[in-house]
């Protein structure tokens, strides 16, 4: 039961690790996305400014300027989550199986104190 009790700490170490992953993904994500709307803004005032000055325009969209974030694995969540659910399932049992040995005995104490 103590083996199992470690493997469940190190599975909730690992579960936020996970947790930690996905926030830093959102994170990024937000960081991204306010580059983005802040390189489109330069980019729309120099527009105006080469319009103005009358040169072409340059594009409003540069695919290879900002990069997709790669999202974190959901099977690796998942995988941890489910070994939890195990260990969790393990004692539990464990634990119902000492609760019945415990009612038991309490059970047979008290008939021999009645005798």
């Amino acid at each position: 039961m103590s083996k199992t009790m470690n493997n469940l700490i190190e599975c909730l170490d690992d579960l936020l690790a996970e947790q930690q992953k996905v926030s830093m993904y959102h994170r990024n994500i937000a960081r991204q996305q306010q580059q983005m709307a802040a390189w489109l803004q330069k980019r729309k005032q120099e527009n105006i400014a080469r319009r103005a000055a009358g040169e072409e325009a340059l594009p409003e969209e540069d695919p290879n300027l900002f990069k997709p974030i790669p999202e974190p694995s959901a099977l690796d969540q998942y995988l941890v989550a489910n070994q939890i659910a195990a260990y969790c399932d393990t004692l539990g049992a464990a634990a119902e199986k000492g609760m019945s040995k415990l009612y038991l005995v309490q059970g047979l104490q008290k008939a021999a104190v009645q005798h």
